[in-house]
């Protein structure tokens, strides 16, 4: 396994230490988003201590391009190709991010139409920190869909092609 990252694999014939991760990230995404901007909204923390805690979120973000990068590598290097239905399935999930957010901001406006009469109002409140968060989630995932969108269908495009290459030659 020459040219890659010896923490990836334990042996040569094992699978990948982190599939869970790789599989996992673009969901586990959503519902941090989903659960965790809403908090963020209701726990009246100071404003300082949110951008503390978003600026953190955004050094998380990488991580997530480097699972989905790895997930798709991952079927190269298992099979030299990409599965239609894994590409498929790896696409749908990417856009759960997306939807996480979209929900969190279902959220603030149910709890808005919930609380209407309270005079104290919503205890959801969304300032520029949890706007902030919602708005990089949204362009990073639109980044990161873009990128991976583009990559997967050359892929699928390209293995046909190379294995008709190859019968010709062969």
């Amino acid at each position: 396994m020459s040219g890659s990252w010896k923490i990836w694999r334990s042996r040569e014939d094992e699978r990948p230490r982190f599939i869970w991760a790789e599989r996992w990230n673009a969901p586990a995404y959503a519902l941090i988003i989903l659960v965790c901007v809403p908090l963020l909204g209701w726990s009246g923390f100071d404003e300082s201590i949110k951008w503390i805690i978003a600026a953190l979120w955004f050094g998380l973000f990488p991580f997530y391009m480097l699972f989905e990068g790895r997930e798709l590598t991952g079927q190269m290097e298992g099979r030299g190709s990409i599965d239609a239905p894994q590409a498929r399935a790896q696409i749908r999930t990417g856009q759960l991010p997306y939807f996480g957010a979209v929900l969190a901001i279902v959220v603030w406006l149910v709890a808005l139409v919930y609380f209407k009469d309270d005079p104290s109002g919503s205890p959801i409140r969304y300032g520029i920190v949890e706007w902030v968060i919602l708005g990089h989630t949204w362009l990073a995932i639109l980044l990161s869909n873009r990128i991976f969108y583009g990559l997967i269908m050359e892929l699928l495009k390209s293995a046909p092609r190379g294995e008709r290459t190859e019968r010709r030659l062969g």
